[in-house]
């Protein structure tokens, strides 16, 4: 089964999407991030794989399109199996972004691990002043 482009107006999608937006951003203070109509950003995959599984209609009982089916044509998608095809295709294969993030998550790891040993020492330390012996402890290095 093959499902052609809906005819649907910019201004259309933008007149319903609106208030959705303006209470985004009186809630949160940010905007929405603009649509992707192409490439293979992650936002645009990551929207992607959700509505592939999106489930409902692509047009209403007046034949009209529906909200789904507006928001695939806006990202540029004509239907849940493009959408789904180009999910499969490069989830997974998202460029820097998310190797930049493993990075910084590694490198929070590291410095969590390190305060933990410091912490650690610091007791050792708060323990033998409580017993009366020397506060010095040797913390590393030289």
């Amino acid at each position: 089964m093959s499902y052609e482009p809906l005819k649907i107006t910019d201004a259309t999608y933008e007149k319903q999407n609106k208030k959705m937006r303006s209470k985004h951003k009186s809630e949160t203070g940010k905007t929405l991030g603009k649509r992707l109509t192409s490439g293979v950003d992650p936002r645009r995959v990551s929207f992607a794989c959700r509505f592939a599984g999106m489930k409902g209609p692509m047009k209403d009982e007046n034949g009209k399109p529906t909200k789904k089916a507006m928001a695939l044509k806006k990202w540029g998608f004509s239907s849940v199996g493009a959408a789904a095809k180009f999910c499969h295709a490069n989830k997974g294969k998202s460029p820097g972004k998310y190797k930049d993030q493993y990075d910084y998550i590694q490198q929070g790891q590291e410095i969590k691990e390190k305060q933990m040993e410091i912490d650690n020492k610091q007791n050792k330390i708060d323990e033998k002043n409580k017993k009366g012996g020397s506060a010095y402890i040797n913390l590393g290095g030289s």
